[in-house]
């Protein structure tokens, strides 16, 4: 993928964007096993945040929406296994907030997703310049 975040509390690696949407986790003390592969969107991911202290997966996608995943059920939501071995489902996000469309319906692609380390505000930018605090704390 062309996008990678760590969770060095749980020794894991994020990779995204093989596919639109598809992210793969591996378990950083198994180098090269992919521990799960995710459906998460038909959307392009963006940005990737996470937030150690809810315990959440940020994801931006092309479309302007950035949700939010529950990092421990995304290590058990695995479905069927595939031809390649790999696993996949599609999860549903614990919150999904619209960030970048305007009244007119044009969407703005998510380019940064921060969360504060202090407070846990979480803000997201887009390449045109607009930032946005989408949430005071987790």
């Amino acid at each position: 993928g062309n996008i990678l975040t760590v969770n060095s509390n749980k020794q894991r690696l994020y990779c995204f964007n093989s596919k639109p949407g598809l992210m793969c986790e591996y378990d950083m003390r198994k180098p090269g096993d992919t521990v799960n592969t995710v459906v998460l969107s038909k959307e392009e991911v963006t940005a990737v945040a996470t937030d150690p202290v809810s315990d959440a997966l940020i994801v931006g996608f092309n479309d302007g929406v950035v949700k939010i995943y529950d990092e421990e059920k995304l290590a058990v939501a695995q479905g069927p296994k595939l031809a390649s071995a790999q696993q996949t489902s599609n999860y549903v996000a614990r919150e999904t907030i619209n960030a970048f469309t305007n009244i007119e319906g044009k969407k703005k692609p998510v380019s940064q997703i921060k969360v504060h380390p202090d407070n846990g505000s979480l803000f997201a930018s887009t390449s045109g310049g607009v930032i946005k605090l989408l949430r005071l704390q987790a």
